[in-house]
């Protein structure tokens, strides 16, 4: 009798990961959140309190591929 375990994975939260990521879109909003410090440092604002002001910066939004980079759409 062997003993092969076949191919095994010890990542067994990540189904539940990619539901919940499903669902939610969490980790997609984190990623965004990621991608405009990352352009925020690459552009010489190495401060956080810019970070306000460049929240509305038409350029970060599309950079980061807000939907509505101008800010146009009334919520």
């Amino acid at each position: 009798m062997g003993f092969e375990g076949g191919t095994i994975t010890s990542g067994d939260g990540g189904p539940l990961l990619r539901e919940v990521e499903k669902r939610t879109g969490i980790v997609r909003g984190f990623a965004a959140l990621v991608a405009q410090r990352v352009y925020e440092l690459a552009l010489g604002y190495e401060d956080l309190n810019d970070h306000d002001e460049l929240r509305q910066d038409p350029l970060l939004a599309v950079l980061v591929e807000k939907e509505d980079p101008k800010g146009e759409r009334w919520v």
